[in-house]
C-alpha cells in the first residue's frame, strides 16, 4: 500500500517546501490543491504545471490526486448565475 498526504496538511511554505516535508516523512505521494491564485492557481500555465510535477517526481513523489477550494466561495446552487459559472 502506498501512503499519500493532502497538501493542506502543511500550514506554510511553497509547494516545493511541502513536497520536501512529505518526502522526508516517508510519504510516496501528495494530493495537490487548485485555488483561484497561487502556485497552482487558475492562471497556472502548462509549463507551471509541468514544473510542479517535476518537482514532486524529483523527490520521489507521485501526484495522486487534485482537490480544489474553489467551491467554498462559489456555490453550484447559488441563485447568482455568475457565481455558479465560476
Amino acid at each position: 500500500m502506498k501512503k499519500g498526504i493532502n497538501i493542506w496538511s502543511f500550514t506554510s511554505g511553497t509547494l516545493l517546501d511541502k513536497f520536501k516535508l512529505a518526502a522526508d516523512a516517508g510519504f510516496e505521494g501528495v494530493e495537490v490543491a487548485i485555488g483561484e491564485t497561487g502556485e497552482l492557481g487558475l492562471d497556472a500555465t502548462k509549463e507551471d504545471l509541468l514544473k510542479i510535477k517535476k518537482a514532486a517526481n524529483d523527490l520521489g513523489l507521485e501526484i495522486y490526486s487534485v482537490c480544489n477550494d474553489l467551491v467554498w466561495g462559489n456555490s453550484l446552487t447559488s441563485p447568482d448565475a455568475e457565481e455558479r459559472e465560476r
